[in-house]
């Protein structure tokens, strides 16, 4: 990569959330849904259930155009990851 050139992905931010480590990278702020994606602050055993679903909605994001059916999508894709999460308590 060029000096001039700069990779959103290569930015995250590490923020306090009641407590919580949450990681957000620059893509975040333009789909605010990622955020509920995160899985860093879940227990290992949980991480591993939450991450693909993560790493999907990424791949949306990065390679679908903004539209209502990409948050469609999301919307959906959060859902089946929260039930894929409390499926593994």
């Amino acid at each position: 990569m060029r000096g001039s050139e700069v990779n959103p992905r290569a930015f995250s931010l590490l923020i306090r959330h009641h407590g919580v480590n949450l990681v957000l990278s620059m893509a975040d702020d333009h789909e605010p849904i990622l955020k509920f994606f995160a899985y860093e602050h879940l227990p290992a055993h949980l991480q591993e259930h939450s991450r693909p679903w993560c790493e999907l909605a990424r791949r949306l994001v990065d390679t679908l155009p903004r539209s209502a059916e990409r948050s469609v999508a999301l919307r959906k894709l959060l859902e089946g990851k929260d039930a894929a999460v409390r499926a593994a308590l």
